[in-house]
């Protein structure tokens, strides 16, 4: 290899590197407050790639026995509103979404899905895990005669901290720089 051949491969590898850990991102924004069973609710979501993956799938997984329940498994991730209506149709229990946009999952904060027709002293609160801080107000979107209230808040909650996606992105990265250093130090 001449050195002009050496230098086109090493800058492709790099870029092709650097592009790998740049990926698109998807961030659940989630209720924190209980959901009720029968009632319309909005799942949003958030993406940081300007062209995401088409299709994803969106389910929601019981925390308390690891059951999931499919929402949609051909979830349109690129509409612009970011956000898939749903009726509540599973059990009283503490719950998280999951968007899967076929290259990882994420998942949203931990949430109470309770029976409008029972009190919401029969489900635990959720402990630990990702619940969040409330950001901004949301509210059904529709009631279906509940008379309780329904008002949820959002929040942007990834299926881990930003610090440890960070920093396993960042160690990647350097790793894989490091091997493109030393293929140029051999190639050079």
């Amino acid at each position: 290899m001449n050195r002009l051949t050496k230098a086109v491969f090493v800058a492709t590898l790099t870029v092709a590197l650097i592009a790998s850990y740049a990926a698109a991102t998807i961030t659940v924004v989630t209720p924190t407050r209980p959901l009720f069973i029968g009632v319309s609710y909005f799942i949003t979501w958030s993406v940081s790639d300007p062209a995401p993956t088409t299709l994803g799938i969106i389910d929601i997984r019981n925390t308390d026995n690891n059951n999931i329940t499919m929402i949609d498994d051909k979830a349109n991730l690129t509409n612009p509103t970011h956000n898939k209506a749903w009726v509540v149709n599973v059990i009283p229990g503490n719950y998280f979404f999951e968007i899967n946009d076929g290259s990882a999952t994420v998942n949203s904060g931990i949430f109470q899905v309770i029976d409008r027709n029972s009190s919401s002293s029969d489900v635990p609160a959720p402990t630990g895990g990702n619940t969040g801080a409330a950001t901004t107000p949301a509210s059904p979107t529709t009631t279906g005669g509940n008379t309780g209230a329904t008002t949820a808040a959002t929040t942007t909650t990834p299926s881990k901290s930003g610090a440890s996606i960070l920093r396993s992105n960042l160690i990647g990265l350097f790793v894989g720089l490091g091997v493109v250093a030393l293929v140029m130090i051999q190639l050079f």
